[in-house]
């Protein structure tokens, strides 16, 4: 792999699906309850809005300042790019998490602490599978 090297990241359709499913699930779970009505709203209510915020958040976060692109650089630090293209400079914290199929990254920049969840569709699978070999190369180096 060379470095450095820049990985766009994109909506991710699996990670949309399965915030759906989840809170579909915990809504039906609730309103299949023997609750009285009143008691199965005020718990149906919460799960809505949580549904409405975190879905518009994975949407939303590609239109702002979110990042859409990771820089992966020789020395363990990493660029993200947002969308009116400036790179921040960050580090990977140890609290990220890398499975398969599945990336946790937990990052900190100069003003902010920010964690990306990055299932293989995000990346493509050869921009998940650069991105899992480069953690894996830093987690070594240190």
């Amino acid at each position: 792999m060379r470095l450095p090297l820049v990985l766009p990241v994109k909506i991710s359709p699996t990670l949309l699906v399965t915030l759906s499913v989840a809170h579909g699930v915990a809504l039906l779970a609730t309103l299949a309850t023997d609750w009285p009505v009143a008691m199965k709203a005020l718990v149906a209510i919460p799960w809505g809005f949580s549904a409405w915020r975190s879905i518009r958040w994975q949407i939303s976060r590609f239109q702002g300042g979110r990042p859409t692109a990771l820089g992966l650089k020789s020395d363990g630090k990493l660029d993200l790019y947002c969308r009116q293209g400036e790179a921040q400079p960050a580090t990977v914290s140890a609290s990220t998490t890398v499975f398969p199929g599945l990336i946790i990254l937990w990052l900190k920049t100069d003003t902010e602490r920010l964690s990306l969840c990055l299932p293989q569709d995000a990346l493509g699978p050869e921009g998940h599978r650069q991105l899992r070999l480069w953690l894996t190369w830093l987690a070594k180096a240190e």
